[in-house]
């Protein structure tokens, strides 16, 4: 949304469990933590451009490094 809270747009509706978006640092893509197929948690990356959403690791993610490296425990 614009700064004032017009325009708004939906760009990613995630799972119930998904929760703890972190941005990366050009906003192009976001981090999550959402359940995994195996039972428990993983962090995912939501690509704005594609609208793909990709699973990283069974950790969860902590910060973006730099616009393609995630910190994740």
């Amino acid at each position: 949304m614009d700064i004032d809270g017009t325009d708004r747009r939906k760009i990613q509706r995630v799972s119930s469990s998904g929760s703890f978006p972190r941005w990366s640092p050009d906003s192009s893509r976001f981090a999550y933590i959402g359940d995994t197929d195996q039972g428990g948690y993983g962090t995912y990356v939501y690509e704005l451009s594609s609208g793909e959403t990709r699973f990283v690791t069974a950790g969860t993610v902590e910060s973006w490094i730099d616009d393609d490296h995630i910190l994740a425990s």
